[in-house]
């Protein structure tokens, strides 16, 4: 049992980490080929966070309909931003001539930087021109259709991390009969720090066990309080915050 409640802390911290950091596309090796884009491509756009800590970037992320046999195949596509103008220019797909095999799509992302307001997004392939009205703000990321033939939207509507809040989680071995309640006695020191629940439209949307607060604190207090619980068996804490900074600790015995 004590094995497969490590299996699951584990998974947690990986699915925790990765939800917050989304890494920049690889380069194309030199080898390779290129090949014509078959069927349609999925659209987004979402945030991410950089090392730079400087809170949420704009990220438009493109991938195939179709499915390859191998996960490193890349969408060779081209970005250019003219004023209030987004234009992203899909060449061909590039097969690296390493294949490292799993089902998955063609992919691109492209991290647009801190941009806020009105754009028009423009997606060329050959002939074919597809058209969307993109309105960004601190809270948000809404994207309206114009027109389209080659592109499919996967979200209409994404809110974003907000300003002054934290994203917190805590697991804890629930056979600790011990300690079953040192999740609960976190939270109550985290509000003595000042943290309260956070009644924002993002905390609404998150699944699990993360909870959102509004913090306004510094993140040295954070850290401090996580690591009074290491000495416990057994216990995962995760804390994300807007400017995206990880803080988390896992410990077993």
């Amino acid at each position: 049992m004590k094995k497969r409640i490590l299996i699951l802390l584990v998974i947690g911290l990986i699915i925790l980490i990765s939800g917050c950091v989304r890494e920049e596309p690889i380069l194309p090796p030199k080898e390779g080929v290129y090949e014509e884009l078959e069927g349609s491509v999925k659209l987004s756009i979402s945030e991410r966070f950089t090392e730079e800590r400087d809170g949420g970037h704009i990220s438009l992320n493109l991938a195939t309909e179709k499915i390859y046999g191998c996960y490193n195949f890349q969408l060779n596509s081209n970005v250019k931003i003219q004023g209030n103008i987004i234009i992203v220019e899909i060449k061909n797909v590039f097969k690296p001539e390493m294949c490292l095999e799993a089902l998955g799509p063609a992919k691109f992302s492209k991290n647009l930087g801190k941009i806020e307001g009105d754009y028009q997004l423009t997606m060329k392939y050959k002939d074919e021109e597809d058209k969307y009205n993109l309105k960004i703000t601190k809270e948000d990321i809404k994207i309206n259709l114009i027109s389209s033939s080659f592109t499919i939207l996967e979200l209409d509507e994404v809110s974003r991390f907000p300003t002054g809040s934290i994203k917190v989680e805590c697991l804890k071995n629930a056979n600790d009969k011990i300690h079953e309640s040192l999740c609960d006695q976190f939270y109550e020191e985290l509000e003595n720090l000042g943290a309260t629940k956070s009644d924002k439209e993002y905390g609404k949307q998150l699944t699990g066990n993360n909870v959102l607060y509004d913090y306004t604190g510094g993140s040295v207090e954070l850290e401090n309080l996580i690591d009074t619980y290491a000495q416990y068996d057994y216990m995962l804490i995760a804390i994300y915050t807007w400017e995206g900074d990880s803080l988390y600790s896992w410990t077993r015995r």
